[in-house]
C-alpha cells in the first residue's frame, strides 16, 4: 500500500496558556498543503524500515516504526509491517512531516490489517505519538485546541497558490517553546474560522499569523525577511508555519512566483495549489 502523507501549514497558532507538565496549551487553525511525503507499507513478520534519506533513524526513534508498534501494541494483533520512506517534506520545518508519517503509518496497517478502528480511535491512540499526530488522522481543514489533540473540521481556504520556502536552519521546537516563555499575542483563530466562513481574503489575510514568530524571529530575522519579501511579492499573506523554520505565502492563483523561487533557489522551496 502506498500512502501519501500530506505537510500541514499553520494559518494561525495562539498560545492561550500552560498546563502543569510545561505543554503550551494553544488553538491553531491546520490546513494539509499539497508536499508529501511516500510511505510504502505491507504485511510482514517484523517491523522495519528504510528510507531515502541515509540521517533519518529507521529503528526505534522514527515514528514510523513507533506508530506501527503502538498499533500492534493497541490491537493485539501478531504481525509487522515492510516499510520505505521516500521522505519528501523537510524536517525542523514546522511541518509536521513525521508526525504525517506515523497517522499514514496507522490508517494504513488499520486497513491491510483490516482491524476496522474508526478515525475517532485512531485519533486517540495517534496522540500518543505526538500533538499534531491526530490532525493526519482526518488530513482535513481543523481547528486544533489544547496541546493540538482536540481538532474540530472547519472551512477551507478559497483557491490560491503556496508557495512554501524553508531557509536553510531548523528550529527545534522545544527551543522554540523555550524562547517563547509565557509570551502571549492576541488571538487570531476565531477570526480566521469566521473570514474562512466568508471566504473573504481581505479578512483571511488580515487573521493569518503566528503568535510565535515575533519570539523565534529575533532569533531568526530570516523568517520574518522571507515573509516581508514574499508580501512585497503580491501574496495575501505570509508566515511562518507551527515552530519554523519554513515559512509560507498564499498568493493570487495566477500569480508569478518565478523571480520569488529564483531569488531562493539555495533554500527548499516549494510551490503548489490548494
Amino acid at each position: 500500500m502506498i500512502m501519501k502523507c500530506n505537510a500541514k501549514i499553520n494559518l494561525t497558532l495562539d498560545m492561550v496558556g500552560l498546563r502543569q507538565d510545561g505543554y503550551h496549551l494553544l488553538r491553531s487553525v491546520m490546513h494539509p498543503i499539497p508536499l508529501c511525503d511516500e510511505l510504502t507499507i505491507e504485511k510482514a513478520d517484523e517491523i522495519s524500515l528504510k528510507c531515502n534519506i541515509k540521517r533519518i533513524p529507521v529503528d526505534g526513534r522514527n515514528l514510523v516504526c513507533k506508530a506501527a508498534q503502538l498499533f500492534f501494541d493497541k490491537t493485539g494483533i501478531k504481525g509487522g509491517m515492510k516499510a520505505y520512506l521516500n521522505k519528501k517534506t523537510p524536517s525542523g520545518a514546522g511541518l509536521g512531516g513525521g508526525s504525517a508519517d506515523a497517522a499514514s503509518t496507522l490508517r494504513a496497517l488499520n486497513e491491510i490489517y483490516e482491524y476496522g478502528a474508526e478515525n475517532d480511535l485512531l485519533k486517540a491512540w495517534a496522540v500518543k505519538l505526538g500533538a499534531d499526530v491526530p490532525f493526519f488522522i482526518d488530513n482535513e481543514p481543523a481547528l486544533a485546541e489544547g496541546i493540538g489533540e482536540i481538532l474540530s473540521p472547519c472551512k477551507a481556504l478559497p483557491s490560491c497558490k503556496l508557495l512554501l520556502i524553508k531557509p536553510n536552519f531548523s528550529i527545534n521546537t522545544k527551543r522554540a517553546y523555550e524562547i517563547l516563555g509565557d509570551y502571549k499575542e492576541p488571538q487570531r483563530s476565531d477570526l480566521l474560522l469566521s473570514a474562512l466562513e466568508k471566504g473573504s481574503w481581505e479578512e483571511i489575510a488580515e487573521a493569518v499569523g503566528n503568535g510565535i514568530q515575533k519570539c523565534i524571529a529575533k532569533e531568526y530575522p530570516e523568517i520574518d525577511n522571507i515573509c516581508d519579501t514574499m508580501k512585497n511579492h503580491g501574496a495575501y499573506t505570509s508566515c511562518m508555519t507551527g515552530s519554523g523554520s519554513a515559512v509560507f505565502g498564499l498568493f493570487p492563483t495566477d500569480s508569478d512566483l518565478m523571480a520569488l523561487k529564483d531569488k531562493y533557489n539555495n533554500y527548499f522551496v516549494f510551490e503548489g495549489n490548494i
